[in-house]
């Protein structure tokens, strides 16, 4: 499926596949010409590690480019703040803990601990998706022995444009 963000987390993505395709690749070539330079490639730590290195790389800048293939950006536009979707700003209670937590919604390529930014792939944003102010879910979180119960309180549509101010 797609992999939804905001202009300025594809923008990073962006920014990791240049810096895979302009600097640790070639660096990596360079390593290997010198490791193949030092003559005995049968024992030789230096080519065998710029080796691991080079496939490490090889496999990062696959992955990375299949992601950006897959990237769609969050419509915000398209927001209606009736119900928790991707790119909402949302208050939850956690009942279990009896505390209110602020959230924005996003892309995985956004989250920003500071900022409460969390991914829509995250357990919490997965137990409030498509909920509207009022209403409660029970939600098993990663390595919980029970069942958390959330509320949300309040739902806004924050603008994109002020969002990484």
């Amino acid at each position: 499926g797609p992999i939804l963000t905001t202009k300025e987390g594809l923008a990073r993505k962006q920014d990791e596949r240049q810096q895979l395709v302009e600097v640790d690749i070639p660096k990596n070539r360079i390593d290997l010409g010198n490791a193949l330079a030092q003559g005995d490639i049968s024992e030789n730590a230096e080519l065998d590690e710029a080796r691991r290195e080079q496939e490490r790389l090889s496999n990062k800048l696959t992955q990375t480019e299949r992601e950006l293939g897959r990237a769609r950006l969050i419509e915000f536009k398209k927001l209606t703040g009736n119900q928790v979707e991707v790119g909402c700003r949302v208050k939850i209670k956690n009942h279990d803990l009896d505390e209110v937590n602020e959230y924005t919604i996003l892309g995985p390529w956004d989250t920003n601990e500071k900022r409460s930014y969390i991914s829509y792939l995250s357990a919490v944003a997965q137990a409030v998706m498509g909920q509207k102010v009022g209403q409660k879910s029970m939600h098993k979180l990663p390595g919980a022995e029970t069942e958390t119960t959330f509320e949300v309180l309040e739902i806004q549509v924050p603008d994109p444009d002020k969002l990484f101010d």
